[in-house]
């Protein structure tokens, strides 16, 4: 965490800006010209794939890893609304797989969370109804205490 405090460059390499055949080469490039944080993102491939191509890229970023996953958009939303949702059926399988801290993101809401959270997640993304809520600090505090209740 130390390293992501220094960061000042946040670079996604986003397959639909570059063929998965040249990510490698892409990221790489990325690295080379000071990039401080790298995110994969896939929005329209499979988690196999996903997954494949990030065990590929691994060896660029051994010295620092990874420090968090972005798992989304669980559910449609707004700012995003030509991806396609991946839903919570695969929250616990991703969590047996890998051992970084998973944030779940995309239309995660107070109505909802009890759903993402019996689907495995531990960590979630909101935006919109936290910040169109009556009082923001409150709704915050509520959805904190639900989290914190997890452990």
């Amino acid at each position: 965490m130390e390293t992501l405090a220094r960061a000042r460059l946040y670079a996604i390499l986003d397959l639909g800006y570059v063929e998965p055949s040249r990510a490698e080469d892409a990221a790489r490039a990325l690295l080379e010209g000071g990039a401080d944080v790298l995110q994969l993102r896939g929005k329209k491939q499979s988690i196999s794939k996903l997954r494949a191509l990030a065990e590929k890229l691994h060896h660029l970023t051994s010295a620092a890893g990874a420090d968090y996953i972005g798992f989304g958009p669980l559910f449609a939303t707004p700012t995003k609304p030509d991806y396609q949702p991946i839903g919570t059926g695969d929250i616990r399988r991703v969590h047996e797989l890998v051992q970084l801290p998973i944030f779940c993101i995309g239309g995660i809401k107070r109505r909802n969370l009890g759903a993402v959270l019996n689907s495995g997640a531990s960590r979630v993304v909101i935006v919109s109804d936290l910040l169109q809520s009556a009082d923001i600090a409150i709704a915050t505090r509520e959805t904190k205490a639900l989290l914190s209740n997890l452990n």
